[in-house]
C-alpha cells in the first residue's frame, strides 16, 4: 500500500518513461490540472506501478439527455510487464469501477492501429467519427453582415468567463451526440492549447459571443480545430475572419461526420441495460434483444425487452412462448453499432490531438 503522493509521482514517472515524446510542460500540466486520485486506476507489485491509467469523466449529449461517459487517459504499462495481461485485467477493473459509478460508456482514441486491435479485445468498437473539409477564399462568400460583428483574440479567462463560457456550452448541448467539455476540464484543455502555440477566437455581436473557433496556423495552411457559431452565417463570417487575418490560403477544418468519415475513437458498453433504455427513446417500436459477449460483466449479457425509452429483463422466448416476438441477438461490439447508427454525428469534442483527454 502506497500514499497518495507516492503514487501520483510513480504514475507519473511511469508516463514520462512510457511516452518520452510529451514535453515536460505538459506532464507538468496534466498531473497538476487533470490526475486525481479518484480517477487514476493501477497495478502495483512489490511498492511499484506498473501499469496505470485514468478514468476522466465526461458528460455526453444523446436522445435529448445527458449521460455519464468515462475517457480512458494515460493508459501505460512498464516495458518489463508487458505481455502479461497487467493492463487487460487493470482495463476490467476500471471498467468495473465505471459500472459503480453509474458511468454508461468507456470511450478512448487509439493512437495506433495495433492498439485498435488490443482494445477491441476489451470489448471496444470503433465509434466516433469525424471529417476534414479544406477551404479556400473561393469556397467562401462576403457580405454585409460582416460589419455588424466584432472578432477579439481571447485569453482563457475571457473564454471561462460566463458570457463566452454559457455560449460555448450550449453551443455543445445543441450537438446530438457529443462528449461535452465542462468548464474545469476547458482550463485544461485552453492551457495545453495555448502552450502548443494555438489560439482562440470569439466573434461578438455588440457585446454578445456568437461564435468561438480554436485556430493554429501552420505556413500556408490555417487548422481550425473547434468552430462554434449561432448560425450559418455568423459560422462564414468567422471563416472568412480567420483566413483573411492570418493570410492562410487554405482553412483545413474538423466537422462531425456524416457517417463517411475517419474513425478517430472508440467506445465500449458499460452499462447495457442503460443503453437501450436510450437507444429505444429514437426508435420506440417494441423489440427483443439478447446482448452476449461481455465477460468483464455477466449483468450485461441476457434477454432485453426494449419499448419506448425503456429496457427490462425479460425470461428466454421457447417456441412456444407466443407473447413476445423473437428475440435480435447482438455480440457486445454490435450493441454500439446499434446505438452509432442512430446519430451518425456522434463525436468527439475534442480540440488539441496532444491531450489526452
Amino acid at each position: 500500500m502506497i500514499g497518495q503522493e507516492e503514487m501520483k509521482a510513480q504514475v507519473r514517472d511511469l508516463w514520462r518513461l512510457c511516452f518520452p515524446a510529451d514535453s515536460e510542460e505538459f506532464v507538468d500540466l496534466y498531473f497538476r490540472m487533470r490526475y486525481t486520485e479518484q480517477i487514476n486506476s493501477a497495478v502495483v507489485e512489490d511498492g511499484k506501478v506498473i501499469a496505470a491509467l485514468q478514468r476522466i469523466p465526461y458528460p455526453m449529449t444523446f436522445a435529448g439527455d445527458v449521460v455519464p461517459t468515462a475517457y480512458i487517459s494515460g493508459a501505460c504499462t512498464h516495458p518489463d510487464f508487458r505481455g502479461k495481461g497487467v493492463m487487460r485485467s487493470l482495463l476490467a477493473e476500471a471498467h468495473r469501477q465505471m459500472y459503480r459509478e453509474g458511468v454508461v460508456l468507456s470511450t478512448l482514441i487509439p493512437a495506433e492501429e495495433s492498439l485498435r486491435l488490443y482494445y477491441d479485445r476489451s470489448g471496444y468498437a470503433l465509434c466516433f467519427q469525424q471529417d476534414e473539409k479544406l477551404l479556400t477564399g473561393k469556397c467562401l462568400f462576403v457580405d454585409k453582415y460582416s460589419s455588424f460583428l466584432r472578432f477579439s483574440e481571447i485569453d482563457s479567462d475571457k473564454f471561462l468567463s460566463d458570457e463566452v463560457w454559457n455560449f460555448f456550452y450550449e453551443q455543445q448541448r445543441k450537438r446530438p451526440c457529443a462528449l461535452l467539455h465542462t468548464r474545469e476540464d476547458m482550463q485544461a484543455v485552453l492551457a495545453d492549447w495555448i502552450m502548443s502555440g494555438g489560439q482562440v477566437w470569439a466573434a461578438f455581436s455588440v457585446e454578445t459571443p456568437v461564435g468561438v473557433a480554436f485556430c493554429l496556423g501552420t505556413g500556408e495552411d490555417l487548422q481550425v480545430r473547434e468552430l462554434l457559431a449561432s448560425d450559418p452565417q455568423t459560422e462564414n463570417q468567422l471563416e472568412v475572419f480567420l483566413l483573411r487575418h492570418y493570410g492562410a490560403d487554405r482553412l483545413l477544418r474538423r466537422f462531425p461526420s456524416g457517417g463517411n468519415g475517419e474513425f478517430r475513437g472508440m467506445a465500449r458498453v458499460i452499462h447495457v441495460q442503460s443503453l437501450l433504455a436510450l437507444w429505444s427513446r429514437l426508435h420506440p417500436q417494441p423489440l427483443n434483444i439478447r446482448v452476449t459477449g461481455d465477460d468483464t460483466f455477466p449483468e450485461n449479457n441476457g434477454n432485453f425487452r426494449v419499448e419506448e425509452g425503456s429496457c427490462c429483463r425479460i425470461q428466454v422466448v421457447t417456441p412456444n412462448d407466443t407473447a413476445t416476438t423473437e428475440i435480435y441477438t447482438l455480440s457486445l461490439h454490435d450493441a454500439l453499432p446499434i446505438w452509432y447508427m442512430t446519430s451518425v454525428n456522434c463525436r468527439h469534442s475534442c480540440l488539441p490531438d496532444s491531450i489526452r483527454l
